[in-house]
């Protein structure tokens, strides 16, 4: 008898194979037939006019704090998520020595946006390695899957102390080989490899650059030599198309060095493909030219991407950017509070008296997001700075207004990292780009773009067309789970792993965001559920049921076997 039988679903196995009918049979944790089954099952589950695929893997996330305190790992896991890989953009809580953890937690918080309160009520930290630190996270209950790459950052503050941010400081021989013993100490526990960052954009309190920014050739190449010895992939937050010059010079560099370590180490290297937030601001098209260049030369190098315009979200229960003493104090009044202050014709008049220059800024950048937008694209009808002029208003008078008509539920978006749809469009078309960068768990007071899977398999595969169907489901689940060294994982067939979506369809959908305050020390954050979810299995057990977490908490620490 079969613990779990889905029968009569259309099954898109993960492998890029034709979708077809079929019947999985379950039992324990392993997928154990695939056909027509003939046994009877303690579970029953009609999959008709359903898709049946393998669990998506989230191939960016900075759950790392999170796990700690909520082992269903959300939003991810109301999207189809069984495995979520942590451990990105070179910041991680390990390595780590007793006296440096408050300063690498703040630098979390400076990157990423974690909450520095939430993280020291909640962490134990009861590790200074990394392998301890992942033996923390196997001991901690999980809703999902996670495998997690060692930070470059934190390894460098370990090595050279205060040193480390010092952009001119780099390590010497005697030091790079600490840094390569921490790398082999994290492999030789699972770790999927080590992540690094080099773009400006991810500082430390003090503004500048985190560890590592400026990090030489040589001692990357320190580490990419460890991956190639000991087995495991290279995560590349990149600078590409910061600070440069025509003709992208730094960026074609950059993506050489990265290259040169993926053919000399033979090793995987992931980067972060972004691209300005600007009309015209296309670079991106030159770096798959050059992409494709060094996969000719036999580099296995491959951009990430999010499915999406990635957005950041403003409103009037988590804060807003106004600069003068009104908005100062509205953003410091608990949310509960807010909508009572709005009642009061002389303060909304005191929101509205800022700076005209910011004013018009905001009003050309932000436009109002509701639920016939979930689309994500900028509309020039929705920009504030439109609908100010259609009703005779300045753009902040428009802010106010419509906040007080909701009751503060109307929100305001803008994009950010790769905010132009048509380039998330081409990048996505290229056929070795890794879908990813949600970042769940981080910046989660003015984003959640963790619903990209949803997002991918509703809008690009269905809606539009640009990817079929079988390739979409490749791409989120056994393309990643290749690439990423998981193995058994991201395949329907018998003998793998049982993390299988049971999926409505043609009703699936991202519902609205919320922002909620669930984070320790009442910590708030934005979150995001779906529709069209019917299950979600992950290692054999019913995570989700009709878009609804069931408590299991059956999700394991993965090691690499790339």
């Amino acid at each position: 008898m079969y613990d779990i039988a889905i029968r009569n679903g259309t099954l898109v196995d993960g492998t890029g194979a034709d979708a077809r009918r079929a019947d999985v049979g379950i039992r324990g944790d392993r997928i154990v037939e695939v056909g027509t089954l003939s046994e009877s099952a303690r579970r029953e589950i009609d999959a008709t006019d359903r898709l049946v695929t393998p669990g998506f893997i989230d191939t960016h996330t900075h759950l790392d704090a999170q796990l700690f305190w909520d082992p269903y790992a959300s939003p991810v896991c109301w999207h189809g998520v069984t495995t979520a890989l942590i451990g990105n953009c070179s910041v991680t809580y390990a390595p780590v020595r007793p006296e440096q953890r408050d300063a690498l937690s703040r630098t979390l918080e400076s990157v990423e946006q974690i909450s520095v309160e939430s993280v020291n009520a909640s962490l134990p930290f009861n590790w200074e390695s990394f392998s301890e630190y992942l033996r923390a996270i196997d001991n901690t209950p999980k809703g999902i899957n996670v495998a997690g790459f060692m930070g470059h950052a934190a390894a460098r503050v370990y090595v050279l102390g205060d040193d480390a941010i010092d952009p001119d400081r780099h390590p010497d021989a005697g030091e790079l080989k600490q840094m390569q013993a921490l790398l082999t100490d994290a492999l030789s526990a699972g770790a999927l490899g080590v992540s690094t960052s080099r773009t400006y954009t991810h500082t430390a309190p003090d503004g500048r650059p985190i560890p590592g920014t400026y990090a030489r050739e040589p001692e990357l190449r320190a580490l990419g030599e460890v991956l190639g010895r000991e087995g495991g992939i290279f995560q590349w937050a990149s600078r590409f198309g910061e600070r440069d010059e025509p003709g992208l010079p730094h960026t074609r560099e950059e993506l050489k060095w990265l290259s040169d370590i993926s053919l000399d180490f033979n090793i995987p290297v992931v980067f972060s493909l972004f691209t300005g937030t600007a009309p015209g601001a296309d670079y991106h098209r030159q770096i798959l030219k050059w992409t494709d260049e060094h996969r000719a030369r036999g580099a296995n190098i491959r951009p990430m991407q999010n499915s999406r315009v990635g957005t950041n979200f403003f409103g009037a229960m988590n804060f807003m950017m106004g600069r003068n003493p009104a908005w100062q104090k509205f953003n410091q009044t608990p949310p509960e509070q807010r909508i009572a202050l709005l009642a009061d014709e002389a303060y909304r008049r005191s929101l509205t008296d800022v700076d005209p220059e910011m004013e018009q800024a905001f009003g050309q950048r932000f436009w109002t997001f509701s639920e016939d937008n979930l689309d994500y694209k900028r509309r020039d009808e929705d920009l504030i700075a439109s609908i100010a002029a259609r009703h005779g208003e300045r753009p902040m008078e428009t802010v106010v207004r419509l906040m007080q008509a909701s009751d503060g539920r109307q929100m305001f978006a803008t994009g950010s990292n790769n905010g132009q749809y048509d380039n998330v469009r081409e990048i996505l078309a290229y056929p070795h780009t890794i879908p990813g960068l949600g970042d769940s768990g981080a910046h989660v007071k003015v984003m959640t773009d963790a619903n990209l899977t949803t997002y991918l398999m509703s809008h690009w595969v269905r809606d539009t067309g640009l990817l079929t169907l079988e390739n979409g489901v490749h791409r989120l689940t056994a393309g990643a789970a290749d690439f990423f060294g998981l193995t058994d994982r991201g395949r329907i067939q018998p003998g793998c792993f049982a993390d299988v979506n049971v999926i409505d369809y043609e009703n699936l959908t991202s519902l609205m965001p919320e922002y909620v305050d669930d984070y320790p020390c009442h910590s708030g954050r934005w979150t995001q559920k779906a529709k069209g979810y019917d299950y979600t299995l992950c290692n054999g057990r019913v995570m989700i049921e009709d878009d609804k977490h069931t408590g299991s908490i059956a999700g394991r620490l993965l090691a690499y076997q790339g």
